[in-house]
């Protein structure tokens, strides 16, 4: 993946300054934030800033609420797609956060 590893961040940077995140990638890169239009989210979520969360800002649940949280998308063709999860590191976070592609 493009941000797998530190050279994956640093290949993910170069993409992006070069402004070839349009499609011409292979495969194409649409990267969803929580700020992303598509969103969706219930419970109680809480944002904090990381210097290791994309663009800076990461959400948690605290005190083991149940929240759930999704991105509403269209996929533009059928295939096969990578999909990544960028999360800050840390030993207060959980280590069983289900994650469900649909």
């Amino acid at each position: 993946p493009y941000d797998g590893s530190n050279l994956g961040v640093f290949l993910y940077f170069l993409i992006e300054r070069l402004q070839i995140l349009d499609g011409t990638c292979s495969p194409p890169i649409l990267t969803l934030t929580t700020k992303s239009p598509s969103f969706i989210s219930s419970g109680t979520w809480n944002s904090a800033s990381s210097n290791d969360a994309l663009n800076g800002e990461y959400v948690y649940v605290s005190n083991d609420e149940l929240a759930e949280a999704s991105w509403d998308i269209d996929i533009p063709s059928t295939g096969l797609y990578e999909i990544a999860i960028w999360s800050p590191q840390s030993t207060s976070f959980t280590d069983s956060a289900t994650i469900v592609v649909n």
